[in-house]
Order: structure tokens, then sequence, then C-alpha cells
């Protein structure tokens, strides 16, 4: 029942809510394949779920540092209630409302509510009937899953078919390879959520990696060997182009120096070896001219941030192979090598080239761990934190920051 929807705050502190959901996420990629968007969706672990506005307040800080990416905010087991009325949603955030309920003659008042408050809604899914226009103008967007997309299931039939226009935009769920992906920008979509990262299609034959992404593996094997100044030095002064993004990165106002740096080893020691490294990492991920491959970029780099956040919360002395497991995840994809000639050299450790070239080891469950996150499998997530015996409330925050620093990474590349 639609009252069931709204209840009144409690008078009792909030809940620890972060122990008490599963958060994953997708980027949602527009049609240049770019990240035009992020969803963000949390499942209640338990039968009696967290109040909407908790989430909210809980997610604020994040939301905020993503802005102005638009970030839709779905939930299972989350109830809607007043205290969202108060406001605590940031202006980049949108809460996806279920289209089934939204068509509900009890939705009109509550939704109008949330809209007064600035609380930008989202529908999920397709009515069961056309909702009434003074409600569906409440909403931004819709997210339509491929299944429930007429266009494609037979809804409509002959002349029918081509004059059919959605009041909304609408996002895509459920694009299971790039073909359907394709498919869905065709049928008018603004986004697809998620993107096929595994789809054997985008693992293009031939060619290999590009000159720069070869010199940007070069610096990261010597990097690896702890190799001296002057022998990067000497790979940097082959490539200009990589050479003068160095110096014009250290030499940005964010990083404080008062004079200018104009020497390739100064340059070298002021980052230190691991913001070098995570630079030379998001290079690397930025160097293939697949548009249908510049989506990995973020998943790399979210990857290897979410699996080095949860390695500095376990006693099993990771380090940064737990970084450079997740980040190099899609490599092989990233620079068209197989991993097989990817890790001839000691670029990586051995536990992370038996994760990602043999699929096995125990770096193998956190890399399993972040897929089932993209993937919006709550209960995985949840089969696989105890797997690796991580609380719940270490995942969620070690998530929220890597999609937090992630997009500042890839924003400014």
């Amino acid at each position: 029942m639609i009252s069931d929807l709204v209840s009144r705050p409690d008078v009792d502190a909030p809940p620890a809510v972060l122990e008490r959901v599963v958060l994953c996420f997708a980027p949602i990629v527009d049609r240049r394949r770019a990240t035009a968007g992020l969803r963000l969706t949390a499942r209640a672990t338990d039968a009696g779920g967290v109040r909407l506005s908790d989430l909210a307040q809980v997610l604020a800080p994040t939301l905020e540092a993503l802005a102005p990416l638009p970030v839709l905010l779905g939930s299972i087991g989350a109830r809607l209630d007043e205290g969202l009325q108060q406001g605590g949603l940031p202006a980049n955030a949108l809460l996806e409302f279920d289209a089934v309920l939204a068509a509900h003659p009890g939705a009109a008042e509550p939704l109008a509510g949330l809209a007064r408050a600035g609380v930008r809604l989202a529908l999920r899914g397709r009515p069961r009937q056309p909702l009434e226009a003074p409600v569906r103008q409440l909403f931004e967007c819709a997210v339509i899953h491929q299944d429930e997309d007429l266009r494609i299931t037979g809804g409509y039939a002959g002349d029918d078919f081509p004059r059919q226009q959605r009041s909304l935009p609408f996002h895509t769920l459920g694009a299971s390879n790039l073909l359907e992906a394709r498919a869905a920008f065709g049928r008018g979509s603004t986004g697809c959520i998620g993107w096929p990262v595994e789809d054997p299609l985008g693992r293009r034959g031939g060619g290999g990696a590009q000159p720069a992404q070869l010199s940007v593996l070069e610096l990261l094997r010597l990097l690896r060997e702890e190799a001296p100044p002057q022998r990067m030095e000497a790979v940097l002064r082959q490539d200009a182009a990589i050479a003068y993004r160095l110096l014009q990165l250290v030499n940005a106002p964010i990083m404080g120096v008062s004079l200018q740096i104009t020497s390739l080893q100064h340059a070298i020691a002021m980052l230190g070896r691991r913001q070098l490294q995570r630079w030379l990492i998001a290079l690397l991920c930025t160097g293939n001219r697949d548009p249908d491959v510049t989506p990995l970029v973020g998943y790399s780099i979210c990857r290897g941030l979410l699996l080095d956040y949860l390695g500095q919360d376990n006693e099993h002395g990771l380090g940064d192979e737990l970084f450079l497991t997740g980040a190099f995840s899609l490599l092989d994809r990233l620079t068209n090598t197989p991993f097989e000639a990817l890790f001839r050299g000691a670029m990586v450790g051995p536990m992370t080239v038996e994760a990602l070239r043999d699929g096995r080891g125990p770096l193998l469950p956190f890399l399993e761990l972040a897929r089932a996150a993209e993937d919006a499998r709550h209960d995985r997530v949840r089969q696989r934190l105890r797997d690796l015996d991580l609380p719940l409330l270490t995942y969620n925050r070690a998530l929220l920051r890597a999609l937090a620093e992630g997009w500042t990474i890839t924003r400014s590349l």
C-alpha cells in the first residue's frame, strides 16, 4: 500500500546505515562513450529496511564529491519517509522511484511533496498503465531494463513502432554485450547503465599496445624494480608527450610549487612512487583509441582504488598488489595485448599475475567482489565479503571513497 511508503521519522538516532545496506554501482555511459552519470544502488540487509532520509544523509558527502556528475540513487528495502522533505540530497542526485508504485493514486501527493522540497526524481521501470501527466512531469528521466523495452519485446507492432516516443529521457539497463548497447542508443536511449566489459566482441585481435602505452608499461616496470630516476628519465626523453604531461602535472597550481620544475628527475622525485604509479596507470588506461573501450578506463581506476582501500583494512599484507590487480584487470582490453605478453616483464608481482592471467590465487576473490559490485549483484557482494572476512561497513566505505576519488582522477585525464 502507498500508505506504507511514507513513514514518520523516528525520534531515535539514525541507525548505522552503512552496516545495514549493500552498495553497488554502475557508470552511465552516453552514446559518445563518455561517463555521463553514475547509478548507486543500496539493498537493505534485513527485513526492517532503512529510511531513505538516513541513507541520503550518509551518502550526501560522496554525492557532493561526485558533482556535477548526476547520480541515480536506487534502493531496495529502503522506506520513503518525511525526512527527505527536509532536504539532504545534493543537487546532482536523483532518487529512483518504482514506476508501478508511481502509478498508484496515493503516490501523487508524496511525490509532489518531494519535488517541492527540491528532490529530483527518476522513474524506475514501466508502469502497468500510463502515468497521469501531473505525476509524469515530476520525473526527469526513466530507467528501463531492455527486457521491458516494448520496442524490442513486441509490445509495439507494425506502423506504430517508429511513431512511439517516450515522454521522458531514458537510460537502459541490462545491455550484456556491445551489440545490445549500440542498439539501445539506436532506440533513443540517453545512456547505458553499466558497460559490457566482458564482451568478447571488445577483444579485438591484432594491433597491440600503442607506442605511448609501451612507454608507460616500461616506466611501470622500472618503478616496480625501484630503478634509479636516471633510467626512468631516459624512457621519458624518448616520449616527449609523456614527459610534457609529467612536467605539466608537477607544475600545476594544486601541487603548490613555488618555482617551475623543468627537471624530469626532480618531477619524478616530487611525485613519489605511489602517486607516480597511479598517474602512470591512469595514463595507460586512456591510451586505447577504440571508443567502445573508453568506458573501461573508469572501471579500471575504480577497481584499483576499491581493492586498494580494502587492502588497507585487512591483515593479509597485500600492499600494492591489490591496487595493481584491480587497476590492471582490464589491461588486456585497454592495450589490445594478452595478459601472457603483458606480464613477461617484472611489472607486477606473482599474485597479480596469478589472479589476472590464471584466474586463481588469493587476490581473485577481491577482484570478484569488485565485479559483483559493478553488476549490482548485492547478494554476491555479501558472499564475497563473508569469504574474505571483511565487514560490510569496511566495504561500503571503501566503495564510496573509490567512487569519489576515481571520478576526480578520470575527470582530470
